[in-house]
């Protein structure tokens, strides 16, 4: 009863509706925020699993195309390589057949893939890590602002049931068994017609809102020589070739994105590709077939498809990572 009647005071004397006291007010504060945090470490934890269920099941694709690659190679070896080409006499005939051998176009797809798997996921887990970064300067702000000393044991706890956010927890032992793959792929590389990695790779392209498509298509260029030449459009021809419109990004910008997995860089500045490759392409490296042109199957139908073809082996290689799997 005397509990009942303290409440009963204690009601009486309530300041007006409409009006909350100082310590009212950093009671439901602090209850409102530890709801945000709590949805906040609910949403991320959903996020973890989703994309670990992701990188298990590509994990097993994966594996399973590193598995059949084997059995081709092994095959492949048999008869000392590619077993599709049939005698040739020049470097350029024989490079055209190689590239469209089955062995050697399975290892490029691959090894493309396991590349494109690795960048997915190390952003998976960058986001992650940033997101731990995230809880503690919010959980270090709120006991600045609130004056009490929760932070330590909130990221205790945190680290009890959210381990991932430090080091990416599943996702980093997925990666590294698809790095090992990766490494063991050199192993499977089909053996390369002489002179095959002393030939110069071209192609041209925009590479507005550089991407990790662009980036995949520029280091699957290294598959097919050892220097890497990449002529991009201007701003005004960007716009002539994409019905007026304007790139995203600046001319210099997109060149910078390039630049880091290229050897050489350089400018077209007309819708007609051919004059400008015509002055980067040695007339001598033409004669001995030692270059040759990738480009996404996307944009197989370029303008100046039909000089390149001329002269050199022209590779149309997929744009996508081609792992059959929902994220």
């Amino acid at each position: 009863m005397v509990g009942k009647e303290t409440t009963r005071q204690s009601l009486s004397q309530r300041p007006p509706v409409g009006f909350s006291t100082t310590r009212e007010k950093k009671i439901r504060s602090i209850e409102q925020f530890n709801k945000i945090l709590e949805k906040g470490e609910k949403t991320i934890a959903e996020f973890y699993e989703k994309k670990g269920r992701w990188a298990k099941e590509s994990e097993g694709v994966l594996r399973e195309r590193v598995n059949r690659l084997k059995v081709l190679s092994a095959e492949s070896a048999i008869g000392d390589g590619p077993t599709s080409i049939p005698p040739l006499t020049q470097p350029q005939d024989i490079y055209k057949c190689f590239a469209s051998d089955p062995s050697f176009r399975s290892y490029v797809s691959v090894r493309r893939s396991l590349s494109y798997f690795l960048s997915e996921v190390d952003l998976v887990i960058e986001f992650l890590t940033l997101n731990g970064t995230a809880f503690y300067k919010i959980l270090k702000k709120f006991d600045k602002r609130t004056g009490l000393t929760t932070l330590q044991g909130r990221l205790e706890d945190l680290s009890q049931s959210h381990p991932f956010l430090q080091d990416g927890g599943g996702l980093r032992i997925i990666r590294e068994r698809v790095n090992q793959m990766l490494l063991d792929m050199t192993q499977l590389r089909p053996m390369l017609p002489e002179g095959w990695e002393h030939r110069k790779v071209y192609t041209i392209g925009s590479f507005d809102s550089f991407d990790l498509r662009h980036r995949d298509i520029l280091i699957a260029m290294r598959e097919f020589g050892h220097f890497v030449m990449v002529g991009i459009f201007d701003d005004v021809t960007h716009g002539e070739l994409n019905v007026n419109s304007p790139p995203t990004d600046t001319l210099k910008t997109r060149m910078d994105n390039v630049k880091r997995f290229v050897d050489m860089v350089f400018v077209i500045p007309s819708s007609d590709s051919v004059p400008f490759l015509k002055c980067a392409v040695s007339e001598n490296d033409i004669e001995s077939g030692m270059c040759c042109f990738v480009q996404g199957e996307d944009e197989g139908e370029f303008v100046g498809r039909e000089w390149v073809g001329s002269v050199m082996p022209l590779h149309l290689i997929s744009i996508t990572n081609e792992i059959e799997v929902q994220k």
